[in-house]
């Protein structure tokens, strides 16, 4: 007899362990009343990465002059890059609906409940021999902070005309992000972050290359600030930074996220201030119920919840998988993008690990120097006493292509030595990771630290 599965929520983690499920034999159900795909690919990674593409050849056609080659930027067509959006957003969702129909998985476009008895959708309890959770999280929004002209990142991804002024609340990865669209855009943008510093919790090498790069772009930015005593009226919205009065159009919030977990320790399931709270298999409390996504305590990354929600599916279907949270990529779209797995020197320090690092400017690139943007480094952070590689941080153009390399290194615990001996292409941008472990050994050829 073939497994009953029913899955509640179609985002990257929901819908992924439901194609896994499917191809392990089950007979999948998932309950999703939006679009399948989540907010990854209808309103976050995907739809923001179209807007990020649009800005940053804004950023190249500007620049066209370095390479002595005559252009000019004439303005955007908003309504066509929106409808550019919409398009790709479709066909990804719909690629989604179809691998459920390619798999004989049943979509349920309605909203599921989790009772004692099973996933309940109106009075009717769906059988099924086991159950994942895959819920999500949605905008934090603070009652002080509620309003018309208060957007989320879906508001935010949905105007029809780009506003002239607009205060981003949150100076973390999404919030960066999108000051550093609107402001290629030609949007007033005020970035606003309550910590010392945007990106709090990244290494403060790349906190700084932000930052610097988003001021390059025009942001105005307040750290160690918060915004208080908002005031809506019919065409704007104002508050009050520090003792500064700040009117524009909108104000976007960008300050994190709640889990989706109403309910579920009202029938047992253990849920926690970070989330609900698994066993090394992804199994909640209840032995039948697993769980994988933005309500797990882990990073809230659709790559996360992709690799939770396949984990869940094969131990749902009987296998026993677990996942290496040890080497988990962290990606920032700005321009130059920055990019991170594993620790901060802070986190470093603070853990008391003798530790040496090297960086490597894509100054001493020649690939950097032929593209006319060497702006940036990579880092590396290693165990003085074992040479493990504890952290690397890139600022670069595609910094997150060239983390993959490393994020592999790292979840097989490969040293500095071996990727130092591993060829790498001539010339690349690539070639940096080699060079900084040459640095960090004390074999440079290109570059000597100062």
């Amino acid at each position: 007899m073939r497994k009953k599965v029913v899955i509640l929520g179609g985002g990257p983690a929901g819908y992924s362990a439901a194609i896994r499920c499917a191809q392990l034999g089950g007979e999948v159900k998932v309950l999703e009343k939006e679009n399948l795909g989540g907010i990854c690919l209808n309103h976050g990674c995907i739809p923001t990465k179209v807007f990020v593409e649009a800005a940053n050849l804004i950023k190249e056609i500007k620049n066209a002059g370095n390479f002595s080659i005559e252009a000019e930027f004439k303005g955007i067509k908003w309504a066509e890059i929106l409808n550019r959006k919409n398009e790709i957003v479709k066909k990804l969702t719909g690629g989604v609906a179809f691998l459920f129909q390619h798999y004989g998985i049943e979509w349920i476009k309605e909203e599921g409940k989790l009772t004692r008895e099973g996933i309940a959708v109106g009075e009717k309890i769906l059988p099924s021999d086991t159950i994942i959770l895959a819920t999500g999280s949605s905008s934090l929004i603070p009652k002080e902070l509620f309003g018309e002209r208060v957007l989320t990142h879906r508001e935010a991804l949905m105007l029809t005309n780009l506003p002239e002024k607009i205060a981003i609340l949150g100076g973390g990865a999404n919030g960066c992000e999108f000051a550093h669209i609107f402001s290629s855009f030609g949007v007033d943008v005020t970035l606003v972050e309550m910590m010392n510093r945007l990106l709090p919790l990244e290494d403060s090498d790349i906190s700084r290359e932000v930052e610097n790069s988003l001021r390059e772009e025009g942001v105005k930015i307040y750290t160690s600030h918060k915004a208080y005593s908002l005031k809506e009226g019919k065409s704007g919205i104002s508050c009050k930074i520090g003792e500064e009065e700040w009117e524009g159009d909108y104000i976007l919030l960008s300050i994190g996220r709640k889990q989706n977990t109403d309910k579920f320790s009202e029938i047992g399931i253990k849920v926690e201030k970070k989330g609900v709270i698994v066993d090394n298999h992804l199994r909640t409390s209840i032995p039948e119920i697993y769980a994988a996504g933005d309500i797990l305590p882990t990073p809230q990354f659709a790559h996360v919840a992709y690799k939770e929600g396949r984990i869940s599916a094969e131990n749902a279907m009987g296998k026993e998988k677990e996942i290496n949270y040890g080497a988990i990529p962290r990606v920032i779209f700005t321009s130059p993008e920055s990019a991170s797995v594993g620790m901060t020197e802070e986190k470093v320090k603070e853990k008391n690990i003798p530790y040496k690092t090297a960086k490597f400017p894509f100054r001493a690139s020649g690939k950097a120097m032929s593209e006319g943007n060497t702006k940036g480094w990579v880092k590396i952070i290693m165990n003085k006493e074992t040479e493990e590689i504890l952290g690397f941080h890139i600022f670069s153009l595609n910094a997150g292509e060239l983390l993959n390399e490393i994020t592999l290194a790292m979840n097989l615990e490969s040293t500095p030595e071996e990727i130092k001996d591993t060829i790498h292409p001539h010339p690349t941008r690539a070639e940096s990771i080699q060079e900084v472990c040459e640095l960090i050994l004390g074999e440079p050829l290109h570059f000597i630290m100062k």
